[in-house]
């Protein structure tokens, strides 16, 4: 009797769905997934029903972004040299003011009636950088292009982005700061300089304060990437930091054209030379105070979420809802993050263990945070984007290592699971009620069932490829839902709002035109009352 036998097929379903149609086209995938979430995230303002200028404690964008666009529109649209202007307070120097963001500069060439509908087009427009450059800089650190591809998102929706766009200036520093990173991985491997000094560049138009910020970010950056990819030898790495430091002097002289500009108006605020200044306040404090309750409390559960508690004005934790600690990029990272180190070699674990310390030093003890800000400022803000960077790069490379090697440390992954989920649900008595329950809900399931893909993830078999596909899908899915609630659940203004005859289209325009008909002399105006319509007066 004969044997006869029945052939496997060579591939699952899920196999040549991946091969055929994901793997080696994860860029254009990247694109698509940015366009799209983006205006899942923003549909009713992309749909004009809404602008992008927040009454709550996003106000900055009503009482200074929004009139001095207009402002500046204005004044570029007469042809005259940037300079002296009367339509500021007593009259004063408008240079180089927002004159050095280029976000900004691109915003001003519109028609004045559609700035405020612009305002969402420039945030989207940054995001997408953001995600586009993070990918190279990824791809640059020889990382599987599924993983940068799952990082890059992550990174492009961070807590910090999405509440930074809120307020126009900080998703700007993170689109700078993604260049000034892929330009470093540019210049340590093929020694190109070009997005090197175009990120710092741009930064020190911006502005020249953040240059000091983001030079410790960078130092330390640098070490622990240059012997990750050369053998020590400590005069060929002297010879690298002089050059390094060489390409920088010459990105900070490209901008010296407004850079002392820049820093006379910075030394002569008020916050660092005047009455409004910490200095003396903060630089007093022991080195050796611990962060206090409620600060710990917030950086813990604004790790799980921007709005984890609560959205603008509703947020119930340490200081406000933009100046917190808001390290949010992604339940993934923090699930999977931890795996990173146990990839390593001894060598590097030294480095990497070694700037991971000093970059949680400020975390714990304020004293640090203080420093890093030049003890002028209690407040996260850039620092956050900080520990997001190093969160998404250390969670890109575990991604990858685990995708390419087939290797996961369960027991790593179960104590990880474990601590977070204590973390999420033993918080004091007293600070329960600000956590958002139903937000805590969903990251308990998502903890879970990351933490099963990730075993997918690890495995030889035809689960794998499923396990990317559903990994990725569910990773868009939580950017896209955690970032409608950070810009939707919000009072803003709407299209008929700002159409309407209140704000800065009151009546006070038609007495001003009036006036302007009437007297063709040089005067005056005082107004009394506010112009905007936020919580806080203009």
């Amino acid at each position: 009797m004969s044997k006869q036998t029945i052939n496997k097929p060579q591939a699952n379903l899920s196999n040549n769905f991946y091969d055929k149609y994901i793997k080696g086209k994860e860029f254009y995938y990247l694109l698509s997934i940015l366009f799209i979430a983006c205006y899942f995230v923003f549909k009713d303002y992309i749909l004009l029903k809404k602008v992008f200028l927040f009454k709550d404690i996003g106000s900055d964008t009503i009482n200074s972004y929004y009139p001095i666009l207009i402002d500046n529109s204005n004044y570029l649209k007469s042809h005259e040299p940037i300079g002296w202007t009367f339509t500021q307070g007593m009259g004063q120097n408008i240079f180089p003011g927002f004159f050095g963001d280029v976000f900004f500069l691109f915003l001003t060439t519109l028609d004045k009636a559609n700035i405020a509908y612009g305002l969402v087009f420039m945030e989207i427009l940054k995001i997408i950088l953001i995600g586009i450059v993070f990918y190279h800089y990824l791809r640059e650190l020889k990382l599987a292009a599924f993983s940068c591809l799952i990082a890059s998102v992550l990174i492009a929706f961070s807590g910090f982005v999405i509440i930074g766009s809120c307020w126009t200036y900080f998703s700007t520093e993170a689109v700078y700061v993604s260049i000034i990173l892929l330009g470093f991985e540019r210049w340590l491997n093929h020694k190109k300089i070009f997005f090197m000094v175009l990120g710092i560049t741009l930064l020190a138009l911006m502005q020249p304060f953040l240059l000091y910020v983001y030079t410790l970010l960078i130092s330390a950056y640098a070490v622990v990437r240059y012997h990750d990819v050369n053998e020590t030898n400590r005069k060929q790495f002297i010879g690298f930091v002089l050059k390094t430091i060489g390409v920088a002097i010459i990105a900070v002289l490209i901008s010296s054209y407004q850079l002392l500009a820049n820093i006379l108006q910075m030394t002569e605020s008020p916050r660092v030379t005047g009455d409004a200044s910490f200095f003396d306040k903060l630089s007093d404090k022991s080195i050796f105070d611990f962060a206090d309750e409620v600060l710990r409390f917030t950086t813990v559960f604004r790790a799980f979420g921007s709005d984890m508690l609560g959205t603008g004005n509703n947020f119930k934790g340490w200081q406000n809802y933009l100046e917190a600690p808001v390290f949010y990029c992604g339940i993934l990272c923090l699930v999977v993050f931890p795996q990173f180190f146990g990839f390593l070699s001894k060598r590097q674990k030294y480095f990497y263990g070694t700037v991971t310390v000093i970059f949680c030093l400020p975390i714990l003890f304020p004293f640090f945070r203080y420093g890093f800000w030049a003890f002028l400022g209690d407040y996260f803000r850039a620092f956050s984007f900080v520990i997001t960077v190093f969160m998404v790069m250390f969670s890109a490379r575990a991604l990858s290592f685990i995708e390419e090697k087939n290797k996961l440390n369960k027991i790593v992954l179960g104590i990880t699971v474990l601590v977070l989920l204590f973390l999420l649900y033993t918080p004091a008595a007293q600070f329960r009620p600000a956590i958002n329950t139903s937000l805590r809900a969903i990251v308990t399931l998502l903890i879970f069932v990351y933490s099963g893909l990730l075993l997918g993830l690890a495995s030889s078999t035809n689960i794998k490829n499923i396990s990317k596909i559903i990994l990725l899908g569910l990773c868009v899915i939580e950017v896209i839902s955690f970032s409608s609630t950070t810009v939707n659940k919000r009072d803003v203004v709407t299209s008929v709002e700002l159409n309407a005859k209140v704000g800065y289209n009151d009546y006070s325009v038609d007495a001003i035109n009036y006036l302007k008909q009437t007297d063709k002399s040089f005067f005056r105006i005082n107004k009394d009352y506010f112009s905007g319509t936020a919580m806080h007066g203009s």
